[in-house]
């Protein structure tokens, strides 16, 4: 500050330049209004218009390359991320945008406590049971995140109006946020530990990839869930609305692994050629598949995979319908059709030529 102009900020490259009024300044506040108003509003709107239009469409599937926005919540609620997105901005807002602490405080108690009421109003999030009452998990999770997150904001608020507390609300405020942590993960693993251990008394999964198994693994979860849920009509409704997504998963994981497994195919025979070689080698296979013991030709690779996962998509189809009473679409019905949906030539080749019926 320069106590010869009015203790003003300036610049110390140049005292010309003053931090508080000057050209410079101006500036950069309204670079800072448009970045926030393009990032702080604009992606929440944009990601909800985009997501509507799936909706509006029927296309809330995993194939979409919004899928991850709106995968954990339930189908009258997938774009509630923008409203995720929009209570950030609104919190940032008001941590920055004023100088007084108790009117910071008060302001994110006010964004948490209208948060608060819309997740419990809403129920966006899918259905996971949980021990709490049978409250849905997920719902449980977010809203006693929000409820640590708004005593922080009263103890803030006493803070601000006494002084002298800072430091004993300060320690009070790190207990809490450890006490909610420890409570949060032991609870959390304790209900993911069940659901895993629904999952893997299923079935053993005996494909290969980390895509494909988590994708399994999901579905498995919402089976559990189901048999929690017995005749309760809303939640079960709920879960049921889900049952597309889930399947929707599996299969995309299926084209992902055909996908891969038919650039690999071309990449390795490219291999051959340059190398001279008319035939690809066992090892050859191994490199593109793992382990293929007994397997000497790409026909009788493609032939156990694709048999693995229609075992995997046969037993998936089952409980959809069983579930829902729908019939699954032709295209998704077999392996053989969801390798053509992506033209994939070496992999539809092999599966219509080793004289096996595919559904």
């Amino acid at each position: 500050p320069d106590p010869v102009r009015d203790n003003e900020y300036f610049l110390d490259s140049d005292p010309n330049v003053s931090c508080e009024f000057s050209t410079s300044r101006l500036i950069i506040h309204i670079h800072s209004l448009l970045a926030s108003a393009l990032v702080g509003v604009g992606f929440p709107l944009l990601s909800f218009l985009q997501i509507r239009m799936l909706k509006k469409i029927g296309k809330l599937d995993a194939h979409s390359s919004t899928a991850s926005l709106y995968k954990f919540y339930n189908t009258s609620w997938p774009y509630f991320e923008s409203v995720q997105f929009l209570r950030k901005a609104a919190l940032i807002f008001a941590v920055t945008c004023t100088k007084n602490p108790a009117l910071e405080s008060l302001l994110s108690c006010f964004v948490n406590v209208a948060y608060i009421a819309l997740i419990y109003s809403s129920q966006p999030f899918v259905y996971f049971p949980s021990m709490f009452a049978k409250q849905n998990l997920f719902q449980v999770s977010e809203a006693s995140s929000a409820i640590v997150c708004l005593a922080g904001n009263a103890l803030a608020v006493i803070a601000s109006f006494n002084k002298s507390l800072v430091n004993d609300l300060g320690i009070a405020l790190a207990c809490l946020n450890l006490t909610f942590a420890a409570l949060f993960l032991l609870g959390y693993g304790l209900e993911l530990r069940k659901a895993k251990e629904f999952s893997d008394s299923r079935y053993v999964i005996e494909v290969r990839g980390k895509e494909i198994k988590n994708a399994i693994t999901d579905w498995n979860f919402v089976m559990y869930a189901l048999e929690t849920v017995a005749e309760e009509t809303r939640r079960k409704k709920a879960l049921l609305d889900e049952m597309p997504f889930s399947r929707s998963q599996v299969i995309f994981a299926i084209r992902n692994a055909f996908f891969e497994r038919e650039q690999e195919y071309h990449r390795i025979n490219e291999v051959a050629k340059e190398r001279r070689l008319s035939l690809l080698t066992k090892s050859n296979l191994n490199e593109i598949f793992g382990s293929s013991d007994g397997i000497t030709t790409p026909g009788e690779v493609m032939r156990k995979i694709g048999r693995k996962y229609q075992k995997v998509l046969d037993r998936i189809n089952e409980e959809f319908r069983k579930a829902t009473g729908d019939e699954v679409s032709r295209r998704t019905s077999t392996v053989l059709e969801i390798a053509k949906m992506d033209h994939l030539v070496w992999v539809v080749k092999y599966l219509e030529n080793d004289g096996l019926e595919w559904g």
